[in-house]
């Protein structure tokens, strides 16, 4: 069995029982194994744990003042016993600066160190935290059904400061890998464990065929699941036969069996309540808006997981033209000549903020810094005019553009910066419009 934390005797005699397995030495400890370092930065709600200064466990940030990790890792500690860490890569960045206090140790009351059912605890910070870029809240799955998810095939992501041999020593570097939800919410298999698995509370997790897997000093981490609306606790590191052994993946707490006695203690954390701001909208040529925010002011709710452009409609009502991580998005297939009211949205795990303020853009074919020059052929191409019968297309200005551009010979001339609206006549009544953009 992996441990994860401490060989689990007791859990091991029951692997033992099922699938004929001798229980490992005492003492040994689970870091993942077959993955790469990671900064936190990129899974900011990770910690480390250190009890009674010997033992490592992780654990996972799940509001402003709680932890969530596993029960086997802090069963019988008292809370001055525990020293946790969040913000850091690498365990010799620890330090009294990056410590955090524990003020409080409630473990689930079906913790049962036989069978490992219910491992999971919830540790009470003696402070709250300030988030930052290295330190954010992972959200619960408030919006998944128990019932389906997650779904066997789906990727998860696992994460510590584990071995990366089963008995090896802790890992310096924070490390990451991805497995698979090997069963379903119903699925009561799990590799070669037998019925030693329950679903019911519990997550197989792994590669079948061995290699990648948590291990000691991993237990008490986060199972993550990627979502639309970005990644989601799905469970919590707890025991395994040895490490990545084929045939024996890890097994996981189930979050969701747990969610109402977690909710019991921990408030649910808010939306994102402030939208974008500074929203700046740039004509592209191509018929591209280039659409650049800021991001709002943090609270204290999940992380923003991504942001989401949208045009105002007659109505009011908000059509998703883009999605993006980061700022800033290009807005595309937008009509020639059509002003667009655009607004973005910050989106986390539980939905997404209040619009921005609108900002509007005009769609164009092209832009150009004035002075500049454009051939008319290209304008009716623009217009979809086309040449027929040897017959050109004409090329106007439009009324309201006289002064920031004009006709000269074959070319378009852009004196200023301003909308250029050019009218563009055919052979066969052909007609069109080209725009075009000075600044």
């Amino acid at each position: 069995m992996r441990g994860k934390f401490t060989v689990l005797i007791a859990f091991a005699s029951v692997l033992s029982a099922a699938v004929g397995l001798s229980a490992p030495a005492q003492g040994a400890s689970p870091r993942i194994v077959g993955g790469s370092p990671i900064a936190i930065s990129s899974i900011p709600w990770q910690v480390n744990l250190a009890i009674r200064n010997s033992t490592t466990c992780g654990a996972s940030i799940i509001g402003n003042s709680w932890l969530v990790t596993a029960a086997h890792c802090v069963d019988g500690a008292t809370p001055s016993e525990i020293s946790a860490f969040a913000g850091i890569t690498n365990l010799s960045e620890r330090s009294s600066q990056n410590a955090l206090g524990i003020s409080g140790i409630t473990i689930n009351p079906s913790w049962n160190p036989a069978t490992f059912n219910g491992d999971i605890a919830l540790l009470q910070l003696t402070t709250p935290l300030t988030f930052s870029a290295d330190v954010q809240p992972i959200a619960l799955p408030l919006m998944q059904d128990p019932a389906a998810w997650p779904a066997a095939g789906t990727t998860a992501e696992i994460s510590g400061w584990g071995s990366t041999s089963f008995g090896g020593s802790s890992s310096n570097s924070l490390l990451t890998a991805n497995v698979s939800i090997l069963s379903g919410p119903n699925e009561d298999t799990c590799g070669s464990y037998g019925n030693s698995f329950a679903s019911d509370n519990k997550i197989c997790a792994g590669v079948i065929g061995g290699g990648v897997d948590t291990c000691q000093g991993d237990s008490g981490g986060p199972l993550v699941v990627s979502t639309a609306a970005g990644v989601v606790l799905a469970g919590v590191t707890s025991v395994g036969n040895d490490c990545a052994l084929a045939n024996f993946p890890g097994i996981y707490t189930r979050i969701t069996t747990f969610l109402p006695w977690i909710n019991q203690y921990v408030p649910p954390p808010t939306s994102i309540l402030n939208p974008p701001v500074n929203v700046i909208t740039a004509s592209q040529s191509r018929e591209g808006v280039l659409v650049s925010w800021d991001s709002p002011t943090y609270n204290d709710g999940l992380a923003i997981s991504g942001y989401q452009v949208s045009l105002v409609g007659q109505s009011g009502g908000l059509s998703q033209v883009c999605a993006s991580t980061v700022s800033p998005c290009l807005v595309r297939d937008q009509r020639a000549g059509a002003v667009l009211s655009i607004v973005v949205q910050a989106i986390n795990s539980l939905g997404s903020s209040e619009a921005s303020t609108p900002v509007e853009a005009i769609v164009v074919n092209g832009v150009r810094t004035a002075p500049a020059k454009v051939a008319q052929g290209l304008v009716a191409r623009w217009a979809g005019v086309r040449t027929q019968g040897g017959v050109k297309p004409r090329v106007r200005v439009a009324p309201s553009s006289r002064g920031i551009c004009a006709i000269t010979g074959s070319k378009v001339s852009l004196s200023g910066s301003g909308l250029c609206v050019l009218r563009v006549t055919g052979a066969n009544s052909q007609k069109g419009t080209g725009y075009l953009l000075g600044r």
